[in-house]
C-alpha cells in the first residue's frame, strides 16, 4: 500500500454542497437525540465480559481433567458467544484452539465441524466454511441433519449461493425453532420481504426470551431485530432494539453502530454519528467503519483524521491474509477513484473468494472506473439479478448505467437505491437525488 498522502484524492469528491443537502428530518424530533446518545456512550464494556464465570468454571474442570469434551465444548461456545457479541480475536483464537484439540480427540463429531465452519465463516474463509459446514452434514446421525444444514445455508448465502441457499430452507420439518426462523428472516430480507423479515425476527426474540438464552444472544437478537425494523420502515422501533441491546449486553458495538447510521442516515446528524462509530471501533466493532468516519471528519473540516482513518484500514489490510480476507471489499471500494490498480488487486481477490451480490458490485464499480465498461455491466446485471441486494449494489449500478448512457436500467436501480437513502448516507443520498434529476 502507497503512503496515507496517496489517499488524498479519495476525498476530492465530498464538497460540502453535497453534504448541505443531507436529508430533511423537517421539524420533528431526531430519531436518535442527545439522551440517547449520552445513554449509549455511558454504556461501557464491561471489564469482566459476559461468559467469564462459565470459562473459569470449565478451565478449571479441564485442568483437573484434559479429556472433558462436555468443559471443552461449553469453553469453545462460549468463546464464540462472545467474539459475536465484542469481536475480540482473542475470543476466537479461545474458540479455534479449544476445538483443535477436540477434533484431534473426536475426528468425526458433527458438531465440532460445524463449529470449525462457523470460525471460518468469521474470518471470511468461505470455501472452508463451505467444506466444514458439508463435512458436518455428512457426520451428522439423520435425527441431527437438518440443525447442520442451517451452517451449510450460511456458508452458501455467504458465498452468494443464494439459489442452494433458498432450497436448504425447504428441507427442515421444524420451522418454528430458533436457529431457523433467524435465517429464514436473513433469506426474506434478501428477497425484499422485509415485513415478514422483521415479523420472524420478533418471533426469535420472543424465543430466545422465552428459553432463556444468554445475554449476549439476547442482545444480537435486538440488534438484529433493530436492523429489520430499520429496513421495514420503523426507525423509531430499531432505536428502542439498540438501546435495550445496550442494556442487557453494555457497550455492545454493533448497537452503537445502529444507532450511528440512524443519526447519519436519518437525522444527518455528523457529530453524534462520529462519537458513535467512534465507541463502536474502540468496543470491537467492524474496523470499515473508518470510512465512515473519514467523511465526518472531512465534513467537519478534520482532514487529518480522515486521512489517518483510511491509512489505518490499508495498515491492516495490509498486516496478514486474514486482516486482509476482512477488509478487501470496504477497501477496494474506498481507492476505486484514486488507487484503481490496488483496488482491482483487493475486488479481485474477494471476488475469488465469494460471488455476492456486494463483491459483484464493487468489482463491477472498480472495472467501471478503470474504462471496462462492458465487462462492468455484466457484473451489475448478475448483483441485482437475485432478490433485492443492499442500497448500495443498486447505488452503484445506477451509477455506472447512468455514466455508460442506460438511462432506463439508471432510473430502475437509481430509485431502487433512494428507496434505500437512510442506509447510503447522507452524501451518497443526495447524489443519487442529484442523477435521477439529471436523467
Amino acid at each position: 500500500m502507497k503512503s496515507i498522502a496517496t489517499y488524498a484524492a479519495l476525498f476530492a469528491v465530498v464538497s460540502l454542497p453535497l453534504w448541505a443537502s443531507l436529508l430533511d428530518s423537517g421539524d420533528r424530533e431526531p430519531l436518535v437525540n442527545e439522551a440517547t446518545v449520552k445513554e449509549a456512550l455511558a454504556s461501557q464494556t464491561p471489564s469482566r465480559l459476559p461468559g467469564s464465570d462459565e470459562l473459569e468454571f470449565f478451565r478449571a474442570r479441564r485442568l483437573e481433567r484434559d479429556d472433558d469434551v462436555v468443559a471443552a465444548r461449553r469453553i469453545a461456545a462460549a468463546h464464540l458467544m462472545r467474539f459475536q457479541a465484542y469481536g475480540r480475536d482473542e475470543d476466537l483464537a479461545g474458540a479455534e484452539s479449544t476445538l483443535e484439540s477436540l477434533l484431534a480427540l473426536r475426528p468425526t463429531d458433527a458438531d465440532l465441524w460445524s463449529r470449525r465452519a462457523q470460525i471460518h465463516l468469521s474470518r471470511h474463509e468461505f470455501q472452508r466454511a463451505l467444506d466444514a459446514a458439508q463435512h458436518a452434514v455428512d457426520l451428522a446421525p439423520p435425527a441431527e441433519r437438518e440443525l447442520h444444514r442451517l451452517r451449510l445455508f450460511d456458508a452458501l448465502f455467504a458465498l452468494g449461493r443464494y439459489d442452494e441457499a433458498e432450497r436448504l430452507l425447504e428441507l427442515p420439518s421444524d420451522r418454528k425453532a430458533f436457529s431457523y426462523r433467524v435465517r429464514e428472516a436473513r433469506l426474506r430480507d434478501r428477497l425484499g420481504d422485509v415485513e415478514t423479515a422483521r415479523d420472524l425476527m420478533r418471533e426469535s426474540l420472543r424465543l430466545a426470551e422465552a428459553y432463556a438464552q444468554p445475554s449476549t444472544v439476547l442482545a444480537w437478537n435486538h440488534v438484529e431485530l433493530g436492523h429489520f425494523e430499520y429496513h421495514s420502515g420503523n426507525p423509531d422501533g430499531a432505536v428502542t432494539h439498540y438501546r435495550e441491546a445496550l442494556r442487557i449486553a453494555p457497550g455492545y458495538p454493533a448497537a452503537l453502530e445502529g444507532l450511528g447510521w440512524i443519526a447519519y442516515g436519518m437525522d444527518g446528524d455528523a457529530e453524534k454519528a462520529d462519537s458513535l462509530f467512534t465507541r463502536a471501533l474502540e468496543n470491537g466493532g467492524h474496523q470499515d467503519l473508518r470510512l465512515a468516519l473519514a467523511e465526518l471528519a472531512l465534513f467537519r473540516g478534520d482532514s487529518t483524521r480522515a486521512y489517518d482513518q483510511v491509512g489505518r484500514l490499508a495498515t491492516l489490510a495490509a498486516r496478514d491474509m486474514s486482516s486482509r480476507r476482512l477488509l478487501s471489499e470496504p477497501l477496494a471500494l474506498a481507492l476505486s477513484d484514486t488507487e484503481t490498480e490496488a483496488a482491482l488487486l483487493l475486488s479481485r481477490e474477494n471476488l475469488a473468494e465469494r460471488r455476492t451480490a456486494e463483491s459483484l458490485a464493487v468489482h463491477g464499480w472498480v472495472l467501471h472506473q478503470l474504462g471496462d465498461k462492458e465487462g462492468a455491466r455484466t457484473l451489475f446485471d448478475e448483483a441485482v439479478g437475485w432478490g433485492t441486494p443492499q442500497p448500495m449494489v443498486f447505488y452503484l449500478a445506477g451509477r455506472h448505467a447512468a455514466e455508460a448512457g442506460e438511462r432506463d436500467k439508471a432510473r430502475r436501480w437509481l430509485r431502487e437505491a433512494r428507496d434505500g437513502s437512510a442506509e447510503l448516507g447522507p452524501r451518497r443520498a443526495s447524489q443519487v437525488q442529484a442523477l435521477l434529476e439529471s436523467l
